[in-house]
Formats: structure tokens, sequence, C-alpha cells
């Protein structure tokens, strides 16, 4: 999710495009009526990363609560992480 934040900063400073006017003022410049498809994109990537953490607490926490074996959890939470984070590289890619 931070990089995915830096992206979308990178592309709002890089083209001096904010929709934002607080942000546009800041730097005195005038807001742009429309994000920039790369910010868009980059926004819904964040919002569904943003839909599995609280997925990944609960089921943490039923394994803790039940005592369940712990390699066995690491595991899964490790397949789990990467797997998100390929998500996240081919959302990337695919743009």
């Amino acid at each position: 999710m931070f990089a995915i934040s830096c992206y979308q900063g990178y592309f709002r400073i890089k083209n001096k495009a904010f929709k934002n006017k607080e942000d546009a003022q800041y730097l005195n410049m005038n807001a742009h009526p429309e994000e920039l498809p790369q910010v868009v994109r980059a926004s819904q990537a964040w919002a569904n990363d943003l839909e599995n953490i609280p997925v990944f607490w609960v089921l943490g926490g039923i394994c803790i609560a039940l005592n369940l074996n712990t390699t066995l959890i690491a595991w899964t939470f490790s397949v789990f992480t990467i797997a998100r984070i390929a998500h996240t590289i081919t959302w990337r890619i695919q743009t």
C-alpha cells in the first residue's frame, strides 16, 4: 500500500496534476478537474489491498485463539502475503 501511495504521488507531482484544490493551492497551481488514469488505477488497487487487511487480522486472531500449529500458520500467512504482493505487482504490469 505504501508503494502504491508513492506511485500515485509520483504521477501527481510529475504531471503537476492535483484534483484536490488544497493540494494544488499549496503548490500555487490550479486544480485539475479529473484524476490522472494512473492515479485512478492505483486508487482501485489500494482499495483492493485495504479490503484484505480485516480478513487477515480476523483469521490471525482465530488461529491464535484456537492455538493452531504455528508452523502451518506461518507458512499459510506467508503464502497469503506473497500472493497479495504478487497481485499488486501484476496490477502494475497490466496498466
